[in-house]
């Protein structure tokens, strides 16, 4: 597994260095123009602080992207502690190479698959949406990756750098929606 993730954590450092645009609509499929693609999905977290203590937190994820009638892609992401209310998000605009966080994102259409792509302090998160052939599904495959040597670390919701032990994703889902879902959230 580590073999597939290191090239994953690799490319995906190479495209945020040269991407002009790293939330952009290039290669939108026209059938998906003037709808909304909705990513959720919940992992279990091993994580440690910097204080050695050991927490497993429960983390919702969820990426809201509109793709504009001009083929514009519009970005919502956040993610929440499960329970506890805390949360963070980000409104992504095209020509974004960063979240609310400072963290290096990328958001683009490959080959007809809607790529999602977060790269951590060590590490990155990839959501990818494929559809169906009349753009009114989609399925989501998630995969995290570590750094070789290095593991993976995040800064946490609560503003804490964790080292990561282990992501496991709980649930995934994916839906097409017609019309701006940015515009009622």
């Amino acid at each position: 597994m580590r073999s597939i993730l290191q090239p994953l954590i690799s490319c995906f450092f190479s495209l945020v260095a040269v991407a002009p645009n790293a939330v952009n609509a290039q290669g939108a499929p026209r059938g998906l123009y003037g709808k909304s693609v909705v990513l959720n999905w919940v992992n279990s977290v091993v994580q440690v602080g910097a204080d050695g203590r050991s927490s497993n937190p429960t983390i919702a994820a969820q990426r809201v992207a509109y793709i504009s009638s001009a083929g514009r892609l519009f970005v919502r992401a956040s993610r929440s502690h499960v329970g506890s209310g805390r949360r963070r998000q980000s409104d992504i605009a095209p020509g974004d190479t960063q979240n609310r966080g400072g963290e290096p994102v990328q958001m683009r259409f490959e080959g007809g698959r809607l790529v999602s792509t977060v790269g951590f302090i060590a590490g990155a998160g990839r959501a990818v949406a494929t559809f169906d052939p009349l753009f009114q599904s989609c399925s989501l495959e998630v995969i995290y990756g570590k750094v070789a040597g290095g593991g993976m670390s995040r800064k946490g919701i609560d503003g804490t750098v964790y080292r990561i032990q282990s992501i496991t994703t709980l649930s995934k889902s994916c839906t097409v929606q017609d019309g701006n879902a940015l515009a009622s959230n």
